[in-house]
């Protein structure tokens, strides 16, 4: 019980038990010291360092690593002298957690430790601390016997980002086993050493000898990884070489058009010489993805050139989702073109014949594919591919699925609205009574762009479809764009005896209310929330949040009330905060009052939701915030962090008293959301925390949400960093992230921050569905996918990268108004694994 909840008094237990006469009972209480950090621990751990049993020794060592005492550090460094392993690895670990880069010459002497797995250990961590001064003493473990030993110092010279390690790298890539040779190539990548570049390119060579060919065939996809990470015009021509050995080996080519890929947009100008036909039918796939990737009408020209050749008609599909990607308007009119529905009048390249039916179901296929590519990329189509879309609904294309074809008419019904044609509604209203339910939803979905004009009591009667995507997209259509003529057609289904969904239907009109002073529905929905049981009251008291913002009373004393109510208050408080927008100043005063009173509940769930939505409430929420960073729920902590991210990025000058305790609990408090939004505030603050304790987040934290808001905060210190050695070591270290997280979308994260020129800025991707979102309504179902997350925490990762713990109401939607820029995600937090 302990263990699961420290607290205060159950911390001053733990320390009485670190002086139990029980040997076992101190050594628990020592783990349990390290693992809640417990401060009050750290002159009993110290004094343990000096015992004579050496699993004390250890013990204390590895808790120390974690509750972090400078007073221990001449003890520390005692023990790396230590007569046992084991104490000497804990003591080679607490030295780095708590000395930082002053435990570097301390540990160079233990690079000749005589037992091998210290030496790897030593050099791991010199790596981890990025210090410059290990420079030479890990070029002397270069030649050490043992080849975990060389792996693991060439691994650190690649963090270290001095070039004097590149000779002696450059030597170590053609050692002897695998490993070695890799972590130097590898390490020569991080360097980004233009020197190397020919050495890398020999290692391509299949005549190399010593080697087997599975070695070698991994030995050469590593170099070309290696030049496509050094970058520069020697290495994309280096790369466009080894592509066109294709014939010879067509999986170095494979390899040679990923590493292209990496070097991004410069790489554009090898596009002429990579397209020289004829491309092997193995890498055709990969070369049109990477030409999608690289896009601008370079990529494009020679995209069509092979849509164009009948010798690439098997990948016809491959090459127009890359023109899809590629995002030019000549690819959009390719891509409507090949949707054509086909006639014996469309000629291929070939005088006299036609295009098989074969070949036609897949050229159709794939423009779907790639107009969704185009539509992500650009958000919008334009309004003049309607007629297109509209001619390939009379015969639409399928695309195959297990058990037989789909037939793709739902894609080209989004695609009419994606146009935001006006005359799209001609075509979208007779859909909504279609037979199919997906046709359905998709016509009311294609609505919440193109308008709901001459179509609302349509969409009206859809509210009481049976399908529930039909009766969602119905209602947003309405409510986004309804006037009043919307409203009396949901009022008069609303009055009919079928059956409808109310709480869609109660916001609709809501939404449509709010837009307009002369209508008003807020006494009918306050009625409805008292009358009903909580899961439907929860979607009515969001409905009512948009007549609060529009400054009907009666719903925010609605609202008001329900914070108070058994089962309701979570998703009252909600509504509370998504009421703010557009309201008088009175009115704002009036619900900051209520949400600061409620970021003092009781109940941790109540707290959390009032802090995360008094950080958009206006006035001065910091002192508030500031404060809920010493809450003991890790909910309410992270929202008061995700808060002050969001105050930071809108310009307001951080407090001293902020950024230090921001910076505490990135380091001090084990919950991966609230280091991820802890770092990411005093990021974008502009300020800057430990950089040896943001780099080893970044190089040791489990959770790739940390390690991407680590990235962000130490890219952000480059501008105002003075010192050269934590300038290089913090550039060294994200280079190492670039090239070796293990998260792919962090590595990238991190490429993309060396690149920028104002690496603290955010780029949040566009809504795929082409128009700004003013609500974002979330309804959260479990793994199974067949039970509703009712009253559930859930947390909404934005695409500011700012995370938002929040909790389902009784009905299982999370709202939020308004919405974000950008797409989210949804994390699950009772699955997110603790930092040590």
């Amino acid at each position: 019980m302990i263990a699961a909840t420290p607290g205060a008094e159950n911390e001053r237990e733990i320390v009485r038990a670190l002086a139990d006469p029980a040997i076992g009972v101190r050594l628990a209480a020592a783990e349990l010291a390290g693992r809640h950090r417990i401060a009050g621990a750290a002159d009993a751990l110290i004094g343990w360092l000096s015992e004579p049993q050496a699993n004390v020794r250890e013990a204390a060592a590895r808790a120390l690593s974690a509750v972090g005492d400078s007073r221990a550090l001449p003890a520390l460094i005692r023990l790396l002298g230590d007569a046992e392993v084991g104490v000497r690895r804990q003591a080679i670990a607490a030295l780095a957690a708590i000395g930082g880069t002053d435990a570097t010459v301390p540990l160079l002497d233990r690079l000749a430790d005589p037992e091998g797995s210290i030496r790897v250990a030593t050099a791991q961590t010199l790596g981890a601390l990025a210090d410059s001064r290990a420079v030479l003493s890990l070029l002397g473990t270069l030649q050490d016997a043992l080849p975990d030993v060389r792996e693991a110092s060439a691994t650190a010279l690649g963090h270290l980002g001095d070039v004097r390690a590149v000779r002696g790298l450059t030597t170590l890539m053609r050692d002897g086993p695998i490993e070695v040779r890799t972590a130097a190539i590898r390490a020569v990548g991080n360097l980004r050493a233009s020197d190397a570049l020919l050495g890398l390119a020999q290692l391509t060579e299949r005549d190399e000898r010593g080697s087997d060919p599975l070695t070698r065939a991994h030995i050469a996809r590593a170099a070309v990884e290696a030049i496509g990470q050094i970058g520069g015009p020697r290495a994309r021509d280096l790369l466009v070489q080894l592509f066109r050995r294709s014939s010879a080996d067509p999986e170095l080519s494979l390899a040679a058009t990923a590493a292209l890929r990496r070097i991004g947009v410069s790489a554009r100008d090898a596009i002429p010489a990579l397209v020289v036909e004829p491309v092997p039918a193995g890498i055709v796939t990969s070369l049109v993805d990477l030409l999608g990737d690289l896009g601008a009408d370079a990529g494009t020209d020679a995209l069509l050139t092979f849509a164009r050749n009948p010798d690439y008609a098997a990948s016809t599909e491959a090459i127009l989702r890359a023109l899809g990607r590629t995002g030019t308007p000549r690819a959009l009119h390719a891509l409507l073109a090949a949707l054509e529905p086909e006639s014996s009048a469309r000629p291929t390249t070939v005088p006299g014949s036609v295009e098989a039916p074969a070949r036609v179901r897949v050229r159709r296929r794939g423009a779907v594919t790639g107009l969704r590519a185009w539509l992500e990329r650009n958000g919008t189509l334009d309004p003049e591919a309607l007629d297109p879309l509209v001619a390939a609904l009379a015969s639409p294309p399928t695309e195959s699925a297990s058990g037989g074809a789909r037939d793709l008419t739902p894609d080209l019904v989004r695609f009419i609205g994606a146009t935001t044609n006006p005359r799209a509604n001609r075509v979208l209203t007779p859909l909504l009574a279609s037979t199919r339910a997906d046709v359905r939803a998709a016509a009311a979905y294609a609505m919440a762009h193109t308008g709901v004009a001459g179509a609302e009591s349509a969409l009206a009667a859809r509210l009481a479809d049976r399908d529930d995507a039909v009766r969602l997209a119905a209602s947003d259509a309405l409510g986004r764009h309804g006037d009043g003529v919307a409203l009396a057609a949901i009022r008069a289904v609303w009055a009919g005896a079928q059956p409808i969904d109310r709480t869609l239907a109660a916001r609709a009109m809501a939404r449509i209310a709010s837009r307009s002073p002369t209508l008003r529905v807020a006494d009918l929905i306050a009625a409805e929330v008292r009358a009903s049981a909580p899961a439907l009251a929860a979607g009515y008291l969001d409905a009512l949040a948009w007549s609060a913002a529009a400054g009907e009373p009666a719903a925010l004393a609605t609202i008001a009330s329900a914070t108070q109510r058994p089962g309701l208050e979570v998703t009252a408080v909600q509504a509370l905060g998504n009421s703010l927008r557009g309201t008088a100043s009175a009115t704002r005063d009036s619900i900051r009052a209520r949400l600061q009173g409620l970021a003092r509940s009781d109940i941790d769930a109540v707290r959390a939701t009032a802090v995360w939505m008094l950080s958009r409430a206006g006035g001065d929420p910091q002192p508030t915030l500031t404060a809920a960073l010493r809450d003991p729920a890790s909910e309410v902590v992270t929202n008061a962090a995700g808060g002050l991210a969001r105050l930071y990025s809108a310009g307001t000058p951080p407090t001293d008293g902020a950024i230090r305790a921001l910076c505490d609990i990135a380091f001090a408090r084990r919950q991966p959301f609230v280091r991820a939004n802890a770092l990411r505030a005093v990021a974008r603050a502009h300020r800057a925390c430990d950089s040896d304790a943001v780099r080893r987040a970044l190089f040791e934290a489990r959770s790739e949400t940390v390690r991407d808001a680590a990235a962000e905060l130490l890219a952000g210190t480059f501008a105002s960093e003075t010192d050269a050695v934590r300038l290089r070591r913090s550039r060294a270290a994200l280079e190492h992230c670039a090239g070796l997280d293990a998260d792919a979308v962090v590595a990238e994260h991190c490429r993309s921050l060396l690149a920028s020129t104002s690496p603290a800025a955010t780029n949040p991707q566009r809504d795929a569905r082409g128009i700004d979102r003013d609500a974002l309504d979330a309804f959260i179902v479990l793994e199974d996918d067949q039970r509703v997350a009712r009253e559930a925490p859930v947390v909404l990762a934005f695409a500011d990268g700012v995370l938002a713990w929040l909790f389902t109401g009784p009905d299982g939607w999370v709202h939020e108004r308004p919405a974000p820029v950008g797409s989210y995600g949804v994390l699950d937090p009772t699955g997110a694994m603790l930092e040590r």
